[in-house]
């Protein structure tokens, strides 16, 4: 945290130099915001995602920067009408990847050469790198009785072809602030680099992970050997009643282990 407020300081400072008077709406709409960052700590690098916003326009957008960690050699990695977020450091030919319609893309720094590196159907949300670069853990919106990306998508096309628009509620948590929450569900897939296969690591579980209350990205990890996954899950039956998150560990190998807990 004190990272980010550091880092919005120094945007702060950029947009309004020496500027002595009231803050106005129209500043706060110039001020750029740090949203993601990831540091890498052999080449002592900094990536991370900067959000402007259009006030005529209203609305904002995302980009890639990188820069050394004493704040030289800043460059801008991606400027695109899209949103690029979720910046991490790869680990593979020095190559820096990112979220952007969903898929992680990679870019390398130095040639601005960009790849999509997934093409998972639901989407990806939030994700993070095994050290040896061979193996990504994400997480996703997907129906819990679906094995495979078909089967979500016929779900998906089936709902939107319906003409009937109404749900059926028969428990709680179907709605959590302002999401409404249908029939899907947050589970944690495993993807292979190399054969570019992913694989829910917990299938067909009505919970979710990281858990809807509580939860983030830093919710899931990998083990330093990268062998073994660490997430957090709330396995009560009425989540609406219960932050009972606990902890789980899984094998890395996509032989759909049963998680062992850890902090019952």
């Amino acid at each position: 945290m004190f990272k980010y407020f550091v880092l919005s300081l120094l945007l702060i400072t950029a947009v309004f130099p020496q500027q002595k008077r009231a803050l106005t709406f129209e500043d706060l709409w110039a001020m750029k915001r740090i949203t993601s960052f990831d540091l890498d700590q052999q080449s002592n690098r900094l990536v991370f995602a900067v959000t402007s916003y259009d006030f005529e326009k209203n609305k904002g957008n995302s980009d890639i920067f990188i820069m050394d960690a004493d704040g030289g050699n800043f460059k801008q990695l991606t400027d695109s009408e899209k949103n690029e977020t979720q910046p991490e450091f790869t680990g593979l030919e020095n190559l820096v990847s990112f979220i952007r319609d969903g898929q992680i893309f990679t870019i390398n720094p130095e040639t601005g050469i960009e790849n999509q590196l997934t093409g998972f159907y639901p989407g990806i949300n939030e994700y993070e790198w095994s050290r040896d670069g061979k193996k990504i853990l994400f997480t996703s919106s997907v129906f819990p009785d679906c094995i495979d990306q078909d089967c979500n998508k016929r779900k998906d096309d089936s709902l939107a072809n319906s003409k009937v628009k109404a749900q059926i509620f028969n428990k709680l948590m179907f709605r959590h602030w302002n999401e409404w929450r249908g029939d899907k569900r947050s589970h944690l897939f495993l993807y292979d680099t190399e054969s570019k296969t992913a694989n829910d690591i917990y299938p067909y579980i009505q919970n979710d992970i990281p858990p809807l209350a509580l939860g983030s990205s830093n919710d899931f990890s990998f083990s330093p050997a990268g062998d073994e996954i660490a997430f957090t899950s709330n396995p009560d039956v009425n989540e609406a009643a219960s932050t009972n998150n606990e902890v789980f560990t899984i094998k890395a190998n996509n032989s759909f282990n049963k998680p062992v807990i850890l902090s019952e």
